[in-house]
């Protein structure tokens, strides 16, 4: 099957994910896994000032996790509509999504700072 096809996509009965494909995808759960792990830590510091960071990674890398778990599942059941190939697509893009939110408040909140600094440092001349 050609991944470009329609036919692959948008299979309602697609069957097992291949052997080589469920470990990568596997992998990248397990990925996934260890980054929640970090990110929970990382955002319990209470000196830590990007906590709000890590509290959004970790819960991005936590959903993640849970709902590619439960695409795995649904396919290693075979369940006929839920364990179609389109969910992971839109997996997919909902994570790219999701994490360009995320990076995009990351470079606002730098960008505000940075502002913040240069107009104190231009009102410290100021009578």
């Amino acid at each position: 099957m050609s991944l470009f096809s329609l036919s692959f996509w948008f299979n309602l009965r697609p069957g097992l994910l291949s052997p080589a494909t469920k470990t990568v995808f596997l992998a990248f759960l397990a990925v996934i896994a260890v980054c929640a792990v970090v990110f929970f830590i990382l955002k319990k510091n209470p000196k830590n000032p990007q906590a709000k960071l890590w509290n959004s990674l970790y819960g991005f890398s936590l959903s993640n996790f849970i709902i590619g778990l439960a695409l795995w599942f649904l396919n290693y059941e075979l369940v006929p509509f839920l364990s179609a190939r389109f969910w992971f697509l839109l997996w997919l893009i909902s994570m790219i999504v999701w994490a360009g939110l995320i990076f995009k408040g990351l470079f606002c909140k730098l960008k505000r700072k940075e502002e913040a600094e240069k107009e104190k440092a231009f009102k410290k001349y100021l009578p």
